[in-house]
């Protein structure tokens, strides 16, 4: 197989090893079942690494405690088995895999590598993009607020990057609070977002907090709202994710939330809706799942404004529109009838007027 996975490869822990030659250190020189094995340890950005060498100086297993942004302190190991020399380079054959965390517990899984090639891997779904002139690659405002409609906003490309890869925050501004869709990437985005929606909005709390679905590219930053005691708007489902992610430890990387310490609040939407109003602002949180793209999925209804967010259901600028779940979505939302003049997105550009009457009728072409 081809490994698009880096990470399976020995060659690149020990690149990253060895950018902090200071702290690498030998530690053990022994004998081990008639072979000698080295024993090495360092220090790679807030991770600890131990890695056992055979006589041949071949990386033979690894295990790294490090910090994860999203799921706290985990473990990985690595064995790497039946070296092989491809095009002179040795590589190993077999990889077994652990990854543990106390969020999802243990996996355990074994790779085995015939090939290696230097292409670069695409999908279907990046195609279109490598075949595009750098020139005609949206570059989108980078961490900027843009108004979308009274009372809304929309943090645009938080991560400064180029088409569908950009992350955008929506927040809606009630009379005494703030709504906030979605607590995207990890908890030091979130920490930045929630610090620029404050700014932007004094004196007022950030009450709610949107998750659409559990994919952690979504849910990554949930420990910042907890951290700041916003109630975590989601579905059944994902109550005890949400609950792990709050009590991973962060020992290696302490955040907010591990210096103090508070239980996740949640609002649950049953019956398929949650209404979320107040004086000036009504928002109606919609569960439209199950779609292809996640069995329980969340879409926030702005019917003073006609507008709708949603997350990865379509991509304007982005995948196909023509999509599996672009067609889902379409067809959801002409069963539940709203009056639409915007669709947001957490990723790409912005649909608006005649564009979403195009959308629902399948006549939206791609903008590039």
């Amino acid at each position: 197989m081809h490994v698009p996975n880096l990470h399976l490869l020995p060659q690149t822990h020990l690149k990253n090893v060895l950018s902090h030659p200071a702290s690498i250190r030998l530690v053990k020189n022994k004998i081990e079942n008639g072979k000698r094995i080295f024993q090495i340890d360092a220090l790679v950005g807030k991770g600890y690494q131990q890695m056992w060498f055979n006589e041949d100086t071949l990386l033979i297993k690894m295990e790294i405690l490090r910090a994860s942004s999203v799921y706290g302190d985990g473990m990985r190991i690595y064995e790497f088995l039946n070296y092989k020399k491809i095009q002179g380079i040795a590589f190993p054959s077999i990889v077994h895999h652990t990854n543990s965390n106390s969020v999802f517990g243990e996996a355990i899984n074994t790779y085995y590598i015939n090939e290696t090639t230097v292409e670069t891997e695409s999908t279907g779904l990046m195609l279109k993009w490598n075949e595009l002139p750098a020139a005609k690659q949206p570059k989108r405002v980078y961490n900027e607020i843009v108004k979308l409609a009274e009372n809304i906003y929309m943090i645009e490309n938080i991560t400064n990057s180029s088409g569908y890869t950009t992350y955008n925050i929506l927040f809606a501004e009630f009379e005494n609070f703030i709504l906030v869709a979605e607590a995207q990437l990890n908890n030091a985005f979130s920490e930045k977002v929630i610090k620029k929606i404050k700014e932007f909005l004094p004196g007022k709390e950030i009450r709610y907090i949107v998750q659409t679905h559990h994919h952690n590219d979504h849910i990554g930053g949930i420990r910042g709202y907890v951290a700041e005691g916003s109630k975590i708007v989601t579905t059944p489902g994902n109550v005890e994710l949400v609950k792990r992610i709050a009590k991973a430890p962060f020992n290696l990387s302490p955040d907010r939330l591990a210096k103090e310490p508070r239980e996740p609040v949640f609002e649950i939407v049953t019956n398929k809706k949650l209404l979320i109003e107040d004086n000036i602002q009504s928002a109606v949180v919609i569960d439209i799942g199950p779609t292809p793209h996640s069995n329980e999925m969340l879409v926030i209804y702005f019917p003073k404004q006609g507008l709708l967010f949603q997350s990865d259901m379509t991509m304007y600028g982005g995948w196909p529109l023509n999509s599996e779940i672009t067609k889902f979505f379409v067809s959801k939302l002409k069963e539940l009838n709203l009056t639409i003049n915007t669709i947001v997105g957490s990723h790409a550009g912005v649909i608006k007027g005649n564009n979403v009457e195009k959308l629902l009728k399948g006549e939206l072409a791609d903008p590039f």
